[in-house]
């Protein structure tokens, strides 16, 4: 059912007969018994923009976010949050919230906020309509690239970038970039290690593996990074795998689904 719409998102409820539809697209919602959202709102939000692919897991109650194949969140995501493939999410995970102006007199909430409700009982109380809001700079949220496992209760700050293959550990704060294949921990989080040599990271990278159906790599040795690049270097020049690119759901989709759960 759809609560609301404006021109760049759509706010609904998850009906069991919605989420029926989106289980045959390949498109999971899944609650758990640890995950503190059962009290709260079950309307869900995506943006317009929103490219989901078949066979993710997104947590029930939470938002829609673009999210690649066989990615899974106990999260809740922000609806403009980038989510590759293979990317997997533990519990709690944060995002900061919108960045207050520390460069005004204030940081308060009042000197951007026109709907801020004490701000608009004085102005209406005194019959102003030229206060002088500042200007608020807003940062996107965070973007994920592929195969990323992101540990319980990492806050992230917006605008910044996981790259592929990177690793957060638990309870990390994560104010800035993240290098591929990097593991990352700590308030604020820094360099542990990589999870491979440099040369296995930059042979890992070039290779795109998952752009290539999952099923086509299951006779490689997934244990061993070096054996597994070597025969799927191979195998991509032979042509003995097969590209993976399904058609993702967009909103367009979500609305038809929607229209069709109703009847």
């Amino acid at each position: 059912m759809i609560v609301s719409e404006t021109n760049t998102s759509i706010t609904l409820v998850v009906t069991a007969a919605l989420a029926e539809r989106m289980a045959k697209r390949k498109l999971f919602r899944r609650a758990h018994v640890h995950a503190p959202y059962a009290e709260e709102t079950q309307h869900s939000l995506f943006n317009k923009t929103l490219e989901i692919e078949p066979y993710t897991n997104l947590i029930a109650h939470g938002h829609f976010a673009t999210m690649g194949s066989f990615s899974y969140t106990w999260s809740k995501l922000e609806p403009d949050m980038v989510v590759g493939r293979y990317c997997s999410i533990s519990w709690n995970m944060q995002v900061f919230g919108m960045q207050h102006p520390m460069g005004s007199i204030s940081t308060s909430a009042v000197m951007y906020a026109p709907g801020d409700v004490s701000l608009r009982a004085l102005l209406d109380e005194e019959n102003v309509t030229d206060y002088p809001f500042v200007h608020r700079s807003d940062k996107a949220a965070p973007k994920i690239g592929h195969d990323v496992w992101i540990g319980m209760n990492v806050t992230l700050a917006r605008g910044i970038s996981i790259s592929t293959g990177a690793i957060i550990a638990a309870g990390a704060v994560v104010t800035k970039d993240v290098e591929p294949y990097a593991i990352v921990g700590g308030n604020p989080a820094r360099l542990i290690r990589y999870r491979f040599s440099p040369e296995t990271c930059r042979r890992m990278l070039a290779s795109h593996w998952w752009d290539y159906k999952l099923t086509s790599l299951r006779h490689l040795n997934m244990h061993d990074p070096e054996r597994f690049l070597e025969a799927f270097e191979s195998a991509v020049t032979m042509g003995q795998v097969e590209p993976f690119a399904p058609a993702p759901i967009r909103w367009t989709d979500m609305r038809d689904m929607v229209a069709e759960a109703a009847r």
